[in-house]
């Protein structure tokens, strides 16, 4: 849904935008990282707990987050050898492992301030 999410994000204080989608192209200013898979948003996260890299932003900003989720989905299941999350039922679990790789990567990003 086009309603202007992305310009006023843009517009937040020393922003960070993890990028999905190449809509920021068309405006200014805007600092962006590329996200074409989960392993990119992991690199960020390593990066951002380093103190002279967290120091440059005061928000970051995932647009959008269902496709960094899907990225998520997929990463999960590369890791366990499976093409869907519901494969090989409490053995494998995979939906489990997906959430809480969605939230542990999320809540670090929280947390670091």
């Amino acid at each position: 849904m086009k309603v202007g999410k992305t310009t006023l994000v843009s517009k937040f204080p020393g922003v960070l935008l993890l990028a999905t989608e190449k809509g920021y192209n068309a405006l200014p200013g805007v600092m962006a990282q590329d996200i074409t898979r989960w392993g990119d948003i992991k690199e960020v996260v390593r990066e951002l707990k380093k103190p002279e890299v967290k120091e440059r932003f005061k928000t970051v900003a995932i647009d959008t987050i269902d496709v960094a989720a899907s990225y998520c989905d997929k990463y999960i299941c590369n890791q366990l050898g499976i093409e869907s999350l519901g494969e090989g039922g409490w053995t494998v679990n995979g939906w489990a492992k997906y959430k809480k790789e969605l939230e542990d990567t999320f809540r670090t990003i929280t947390n670091l301030g």
